[in-house]
């Protein structure tokens, strides 16, 4: 049994049995993300964070087709740097939000998931993705972006340094069998499976002691989020740096035109 307990046009909160909350995207038809979600998303965390009914959250998409297929290119081609400089500093700020959620989070990751949605999926305690449909990713360095410190913290200690630097370094996405076996997801499940063992998962985290599982979870994430905190500046700088590079609008402007960039 679930409720919709809050509701706008591009976040579902729903609030199910057992303190579990799922956050389900629901943004346009790829699930990509402008300022304007971002800040939604962030809004959604703080709330969550601050909730202590809710002990588990649940991040989900209500496309089959698309988790997230991360950042919208109009947030950045032909902008000004004060511009990308506003727009960087609200991405940031919404996925350390994420990674200082006190709640373990499960990622039920139906159809691609790349860019900054494979950051949400990363941030999570459990990835669960479906066989059949998408592909999981860091794509950065093929449209001429630096990548968060913080995460690329995270992912190492997830997957190996060897793999990390692989799948920033060449940028290739995965399909979900590959990102099982290389330790990017836990699970992989058939497109009718994955939301209810997402939510089985969730329930089951829900269960336990709410105060030594969110200590453990402080734990697990405390480098990296100390790290991320750190580094916020450098971060900043070097992603307002590459987007607003000839490269890095190069790349942002193939997505929308639909083909690979030239890198001059």
């Amino acid at each position: 049994m679930s409720e919709t307990v809050s509701e706008n046009p591009k976040i579902l909160r729903i609030r199910h049995a057992d303190g579990v909350v799922e956050l389900q995207f629901d943004l346009n038809e790829k699930n990509i993300f402008n300022e304007e979600a971002f800040l939604s998303f962030s809004k959604h965390l703080i709330e969550i964070g601050q909730d202590k009914e809710i002990r588990a959250v649940l991040l989900s998409s209500a496309s089959e087709e698309y988790f997230s297929n991360g950042l919208d290119p109009n947030m950045f081609v032909d902008r000004d740097f004060q511009h990308i400089h506003r727009a960087v500093d609200i991405i940031l700020q919404s996925t350390l939000e994420l990674l200082r959620l006190p709640q373990p989070i499960v990622a039920a990751v139906g159809g691609h998931c790349m860019g900054a949605g494979a950051v949400f999926a990363l941030f999570s305690e459990y990835r669960l993705m479906s066989a059949k449909k998408g592909r999981i990713g860091f794509p950065e360095i093929r449209i001429g972006l630096s990548f968060p410190a913080g995460a690329a913290t995270l992912l190492a200690e997830l997957v190996g340094p060897k793999a990390a630097r692989d799948l920033l370094f060449d940028g290739t996405p995965l399909k979900a069998e590959q990102a099982r076996t290389l330790g990017l997801v836990d699970e992989v499940c058939s497109s009718a499976e994955l939301m209810p063992a997402a939510l089985k998962l969730a329930t089951s985290l829900a269960k336990k002691p709410p105060m030594a599982l969110q200590a453990i979870k402080l734990a697990l994430k405390q480098r990296a989020r100390i790290y991320m905190e750190d580094r916020m500046h450098d971060d900043r700088d070097w992603l307002v740096r590459t987007i607003h590079s000839k490269h890095g609008q190069e790349g942002f402007r193939s997505i929308l035109e639909n083909r690979r960039p030239v890198f001059e």
